[in-house]
């Protein structure tokens, strides 16, 4: 036999690599199917128990082709940012694991926006209600939706998340994990290491129910305001170099700027917003609601209430409450719970301890705080209150504006939200003087609740057709808007703050005063802060005109309306009384506790000043 030759031998080393390297390693299994994908990332980590890879794969929320070896051929038609709604069924609603949630979480007003586009339409003219239909990846071209698509229509869940990221002041849409994706601190500074390097991270960001303020910021920072409200921060007309950041001021990513307010006492206490709105409210029910206070099931005394509670035990519970339930920490706790008034369903993060005392369990930490009982003074103790709802009295201040102009600048060109892209045309909205004041009281479904100017505004524009009219003609709305400002305090607004304030009555913001006239009788005189608007004759600001009967009394709903004059007259009357005898106990006890008895037996003194 012949010595092998130096090349021969390198020939055959070659070979043998070459055939060692293409010995196939063994395919990973999960649930019994191949998952090619731990091939490579067998490494992540981060997950919670029940996405562990080990249990439901990659493949269960990424989708690709798990049983293909080749990256190219393995990644294909793989789903980069699961949970989109488009793909939530595949993904996150897959049978084996949440179906249900898929079908509803699309109907939610978080998904639809179907009251911000109805009332939209409603307030151009394209429509004859504020309840229609709508969704708010679904608009045409018309004035109204156009303007949605370049100034709203990023504030929805349906709105697909296309990169990787995570959470910020300016996460907008997402579908599932705009609310259950997590990223610590190691997977943020692993995710913003790839984007430099290319390096891929071996930590998942979890998809968990731990969901935090952070999640619900980036788009209720917005419209309402509600998440910023909560925190205490009203926002300013002032440009970013007019301040300085720190405890007065603060500067949100996307260049405005908010002053410090007084905080919810709730967020006080450490509750997030979870701890009070459940997955009802924020994933459905399979009901399709036309606007958000339909939607909401939790109210005030749900939580402070007096006498027995109403409670419901852990063995009624139903399928998906149970679900929910098994996913905390604490559910060990939970045996007894509170009953919610409105829809029968769990509050379940409540429990009534050994003692008899409702607790409420905060989610994301698990501490415990009572739930305390409203004063005596709240309820039916003074005639005519028992129409007030809680946050009526309690809410410390909304976030107001006073009037805004829109118009349409076809010369210019604005991004469309929907399109995704700078298109043709630009809506532009003018604001003006916005403030933190405490909120006007209107009448919703007979219940006296809490108003701001919603829509106090007047729609130019240079394209035709608009809102049905010809031209450059104009439309002007005076609309006022409900508002759940999510500022509540413990103490209540004073008795005085509502029956002799012309805000809070809908007058606008001025002057009130009550005379008594030579001829011996009082007279309510109002004096408003601004000017009357030239297309109604009614201050800039007003819902309402003063004792009069009003040009129009809008609503940006169907069930809601400013007080009668009739109630006007009721709530100055009472408002008289106070410009001597004030809102102390004794005096509502005394005086405004036996309302009709009072005026039935006024002193000399109170006559001589004209009652």
């Amino acid at each position: 036999m012949q010595p092998m030759q130096k090349n021969q031998f390198s020939n055959l080393l070659i070979i043998f690599l070459i055939f060692s390297c293409e010995q196939p390693r063994e395919m990973p299994m999960v649930n019994g199917q191949p998952e090619s994908c731990l091939l490579c990332h067998a490494e992540m980590q981060g997950f919670v128990t029940g996405h562990l890879p080990v249990l439901i794969g990659c493949s269960g929320c990424h989708l690709g082709q798990p049983t293909e070896r080749d990256k190219n051929d393995a990644h294909a038609n793989m789903l980069l940012v699961p949970g989109n709604i488009a793909e939530a069924e595949e993904s996150c609603g897959n049978r084996i694991c949440h179906p249900d949630y898929a079908k509803w979480v699309p109907n939610t007003l978080m998904s639809t926006g179907r009251g911000i586009v109805s009332v939209n339409r409603f307030v151009f003219g394209e429509s004859d209600s504020p309840d229609g239909p709508g969704h708010l990846s679904q608009l045409g071209n018309s004035p109204a939706d156009k303007h949605l698509r370049q100034l709203c229509a990023s504030c929805h869940l349906t709105l697909p998340k296309t990169q990787p990221s995570p959470i910020s002041e300016r996460s907008r849409g997402g579908g599932c994990t705009a609310c259950h994706l997590q990223y610590s601190d190691e997977a943020k500074s692993q995710f913003q290491n790839y984007k430099e390097t290319g390096e891929l991270p071996t930590q998942h960001p979890q998809l968990n129910v731990q969901i935090r303020d952070e999640n619900c910021f980036g788009c209720h920072s917005r419209s309402a305001r509600i998440s910023t409200s909560y925190e205490g921060w009203h926002e300013t007309l002032l440009a970013v170099e007019d301040v300085q950041p720190d405890s007065t001021f603060r500067i949100f990513q996307d260049g405005r700027v908010f002053s410090r307010q007084a905080q919810d006492i709730h967020y006080q206490r450490g509750m997030s917003c979870i701890d009070c709105h459940t997955w009802r409210e924020t994933m459905g029910d399979g009901t399709r609601y036309n606007h958000q206070e339909e939607q909401i099931e939790i109210v005030c005394d749900d939580c402070h209430f007096t006498g027995k509670p109403r409670t419901i035990s852990i063995d009624s519970l139903r399928q998906h409450d149970l679900q929910v339930l098994g996913k905390r920490r604490w559910q060990s706790l939970v045996k007894t719970m509170l009953r919610l008034k409105k829809s029968g369903s769990p509050l379940l993060n409540s429990f009534i301890d050994s003692t008899g005392t409702a607790k409420l369990i905060l989610k994301n930490s698990g501490a415990l705080r009572d739930l305390r009982p409203p004063s005596a003074q709240c309820g039916t103790t003074i005639p005519g209150h028992n129409r007030l709802s809680c946050q009526t009295c309690h809410t410390q201040w909304a976030p107001t504006c006073i009037a805004c102009h829109t118009e349409y600048e076809p010369q210019n060109t604005s991004f469309d939200h929907l399109q995704q892209k700078d298109v043709p045309g630009a809506w532009i909205e003018y604001a003006d003087g916005q403030l933190p004041v405490p909120p006007t009281l209107g009448v919703q479904k007979e219940v006296i609740e809490t108003f701001i100017p919603g829509m106090i505004l007047t729609i130019s524009s240079q394209e035709k057709n608009l809102g049905n009219s010809g031209g450059d003609e104009k439309i002007f709305r005076r609309m006022y808007a409900p508002i759940r400002a999510h500022t509540i305090g413990i103490k209540a607004r004073t008795c005085e703050s509502c029956h002799n304030n012309p805000r809070a009555l809908g007058y606008g913001e001025g002057k009130l005063e009550f005379f008594t006239t030579y001829a011996g009788y009082g007279k309510w005189v109002f004096t408003p802060t601004y000017a009357n608007h030239p297309e109604d004759g009614l201050p800039a600001d007003a819902w309402i005109a003063f004792l009069q009967p009003s040009p129009s009394s809008e609503a940006t709903r169907s069930d809601i309306r400013p007080f009668t004059i009739v109630e006007q007259q009721k709530i100055l009357s009472v408002g008289a009384c106070l410009t001597c005898h004030e809102g102390t106990k004794q005096n509502i006890d005394q005086i405004y506790g036996k309302y009709s008895q009072s005026l039935d037996n006024l002193s000399e003194k109170c006559l001589q000043a004209g009652f």
